[in-house]
């Protein structure tokens, strides 16, 4: 590609890497405040929407290497979910609009290459609608810094964790009102698996876990939060439970 340009790359599951998760971009909209990240943001979802996309997230390496990650789902929900024929059909239909994006210049300076992929099983979470969506299910919160009991509503919790800033625990819910997220913290004592009634068809994490680990529910308003995530979980049948 000729001028600002960039090296396209296709992939369809994502490895382990840290992912830059950003909160919805509504809020900082109304505030004025709005960066060319979150600009860029914006702008990546209004092209993605009438593919029939969602924009997950967007991870921007801007050192040695200089890199724009995007992480796309569909829009209406099937078993297939997002393949390579996906992430080709995005790139190619964001290569000219790109090409000159003001806020891409302003990031990058220079050339960059661009990754297109699904989300993989630890999908990043950033919108009030992503905490609805994967409603008991568990994730892992990190905020920029710890919270107090008024922001938490639960002050003994808080008093016992004053500098606690990673959360690990089972989504309950958003609450519009405050823009907090409902979140059943529970011990992380390791344990990745969650046995499941083959009879069932609940995939809800319950109030206690086969393993007996309480939950303490709190609130963590989301402009607080660095980065939320699904936390990748083992489904085991019943009759191998040992």
């Amino acid at each position: 590609m000729s001028g600002f340009g960039r090296s396209p790359l296709f992939f369809y599951l994502m490895d382990s890497m840290t992912l830059s998760t950003m909160n919805t971009t509504a809020a900082i909209a109304d505030s004025g405040l709005m960066t060319p990240e979150d600009r860029l943001t914006r702008h990546l979802e209004t092209l993605l929407a009438p593919l029939g996309y969602e924009l997950v997230a967007i991870e921007i390496t801007n050192h040695r290497e200089k890199k724009l990650s995007i992480y796309i789902d569909l829009l209406q929900d099937t078993d297939d979910g997002v393949g390579i024929e996906d992430c080709v059909k995005v790139s190619h239909a964001l290569d000219a609009p790109l090409e000159e994006n003001e806020e891409l210049k302003a990031i990058f300076k220079g050339p960059y290459e661009l990754e297109v992929s699904s989300p993989g099983i630890d999908r990043p979470l950033r919108k009030p609608s992503d905490f609805e969506n994967f409603l008991g299910e568990v994730a892992r919160l990190n905020t920029f810094r710890p919270l107090t009991g008024d922001e938490t509503r639960a002050p003994e919790y808080s008093a016992k964790n004053p500098k606690q800033k990673n959360f690990y625990g089972i989504l309950r819910g958003f609450e519009t009102e405050t823009r907090s997220i409902l979140f059943g913290v529970i011990p992380e004592d390791g344990t990745r698996a969650v046995f499941k009634n083959k009879k069932s068809k609940d995939k809800k994490v319950p109030e206690k876990n086969d393993n007996g680990r309480a939950e303490t529910l709190i609130r963590v308003p989301l402009e607080l939060v660095a980065k939320a995530k699904l936390e990748p979980m083992i489904e085991i049948p019943e009759n191998k439970k040992q």
